[in-house]
């Protein structure tokens, strides 16, 4: 925002998303990247975001998704692990943040696919991880950390067999 002199028309708020409250029609743009998946009752929070945002405003979100035919057993185990792992309480499909934000009021102008372009991601935050000894020494001060480093290899392994997407979303509010 500084860069482009827009500092005084730029505000950034770091809080629960389950909990925030803002007058109706506050803001031009609603973005979150990698929270909605945390959150216990998404479709709540998209018709918040929606009533947040002005007439023509814009939401962006960027998600782990749970794959679109997540049926097998090894698939569902997948985006179990990585809900647990990770903490949280359940991932939604394309189809579901496209259903959110529309029974939300809103209009939908893109979806995006960015599976292959996070993959490498994990890779690196796996390899990172095992080269500093990071799982041996979370398994003796804390099993929460120790899971949530074990399920990067969870994570990968479940975006290359298509039990989870990296989605991005955009939708506007109607003038």
């Amino acid at each position: 925002a500084r860069w482009r002199g827009q500092q005084q028309r730029t505000q950034f708020l770091a809080q629960d998303a389950e909990t925030a409250e803002f007058p109706a029609a506050s803001f031009d743009y609603v973005w979150s990247i990698e929270c909605t998946e945390h959150l216990f009752d998404k479709a709540a929070f998209f018709k918040k975001a929606a009533s947040w945002l002005k007439p023509g405003g814009r939401v962006s979100i960027c998600a782990w998704l749970a794959g679109d035919q997540v049926e097998s057993e090894e698939d569902i185990q997948q985006v179990y692990d990585v809900c647990e792992g990770f903490f949280c309480p359940s991932l939604g499909s394309s189809a579901d943040y496209q259903s959110w934000l529309t029974d939300a009021g809103l209009e939908m102008e893109q979806t995006l696919d960015w599976t292959d372009r996070v993959d490498r991601t994990w890779e690196i935050c796996k390899s990172r991880i095992q080269k500093t000894g990071m799982p041996w020494l979370a398994r003796m001060i804390d099993q929460d950390t120790a899971m949530f480093l074990d399920r990067f290899e969870t994570i990968l392994k479940a975006y290359r067999t298509g039990a989870m997407k990296y989605g991005c979303f955009i939708a506007h509010k109607p003038e």
